[in-house]
């Protein structure tokens, strides 16, 4: 793991902060409202963070893969400033630029990629291996409507799709090169004795992405 403050000083993060947001949203950071001054904020975090993958990630060394059908993450911005150690300094930039860390990081919502107890051992597993330096990867899917949302109504649980990518997701990274071809039945026709047969198959061309995760 790198140890290495990826800000100088509060001074060097306004300027990057401020130099983010004209880049990725061609307007200056007072004139976005506080969802996109949070996407510039987390990019700009993302981008550190992958600069410094070949460093925690060195070539040659033995790797863990862990898969899992769930990962419930939680936010990450807020976890990547600690990890990082640069959130206090951070904290301070976002004011001095009239705003505050607090509201910026209630714009993130949760990584709809599960909802349980396996969804948060998959996370803790992730975190730990950050914690003892190890080149660790967690592999899972990227429900794009997340698992599902739960509410009560009328005394009965109703679940509904959790659009958590309507906003992006600054801390993935796509890659179109190494997506492959999948094929998987397109229907089901009930014939004889309430058996189901399978008619015609589609293609599907999952694409993979990278999300970083950086523990404690």
């Amino acid at each position: 793991m790198t140890t290495n403050k990826i800000f100088e000083s509060t001074q060097d993060f306004i300027e990057q902060y401020r130099e983010e947001c004209l880049s990725r949203f061609g307007t200056p950071f007072e004139e976005l409202p506080e969802q996109e001054r949070y996407y510039a904020l987390a990019e700009l975090v993302a981008n550190k963070g992958r600069a410094i993958f070949p460093e925690s990630h060195p070539k040659g060394t033995k790797k863990v893969y862990y898969f899992s059908l769930e990962f419930l993450l939680g936010p990450l911005l807020d976890n990547y400033l600690i990890n990082f150690g640069v959130r206090d300094l951070v904290a301070e930039g976002v004011k001095e630029m009239g705003s505050s860390l607090e509201d910026l990081c209630r714009q993130e919502v949760d990584p709809g990629l599960g909802n349980g107890g396996l969804g948060r051992l998959a996370a803790c597993f992730l975190d730990s291996m950050a914690h003892e330096g190890m080149a660790g990867y967690g592999n899972g899917m990227r429900y794009r409507y997340g698992l599902f949302r739960q509410y009560i109504e009328g005394g009965r649980q109703v679940e509904r799709t959790d659009n958590w990518l309507a906003n992006g997701f600054p801390w993935e990274t796509r890659k179109d090169g190494s997506s492959v071809l999948v094929r998987r039945p397109r229907r089901a026709v009930r014939r004889a004795h309430h058996r189901l047969r399978r008619q015609g198959r589609e293609q599907a061309a999952p694409v993979v992405g990278r999300a970083l995760h950086r523990g404690l």
